[in-house]
C-alpha cells in the first residue's frame, strides 16, 4: 500500500503502539504450568545437538563452511580497515571538486 510518509506513521501507531498499550493495561498472567516448567524446557533445548556444531568427520562440508565463515569475517574486517584511507581520500576529493 502506497501512502504518504505522515500517514504511514499513523498506521504504524495504530498497529503497534495501541495494542501494546492495551496489553500493558490488562497485564495478562502468562505463567507456565508446572509440567511445562522453564527448567525442563531449557534442559531439553541444551541437550539437543546445535546446528552449528563441528562434524565428527575431519573433512566434511559442514566443517569446511564452519571454518570458512570466521575466515571470511576476518578478511572482510581487514579489507574494510585497509580501504579506509582510500575512502577518506575519495570523500575529500569529492568535496574539493564540488
Amino acid at each position: 500500500m502506497v501512502l504518504p510518509e505522515h500517514l504511514r506513521d499513523v498506521f504504524v501507531t495504530r498497529g503497534i503502539v495501541i495494542p501494546m498499550a492495551i496489553l500493558s493495561a490488562v497485564r495478562p498472567d502468562w505463567r507456565l504450568p508446572e509440567r511445562r516448567a522453564r527448567r525442563r524446557t531449557l534442559l531439553r533445548h541444551f541437550a539437543q545437538k546445535a546446528a552449528f556444531d563441528w562434524s565428527d568427520q575431519l573433512l566434511s562440508w559442514r566443517n569446511f563452511f564452519l571454518a570458512l565463515d570466521p575466515t571470511l569475517k576476518l578478511y572482510e574486517k581487514l579489507a574494510l580497515e585497509a580501504a579506509a584511507p582510500a575512502r577518506i581520500a575519495r570523500s575529500k576529493s569529492r568535496c574539493w571538486i564540488t
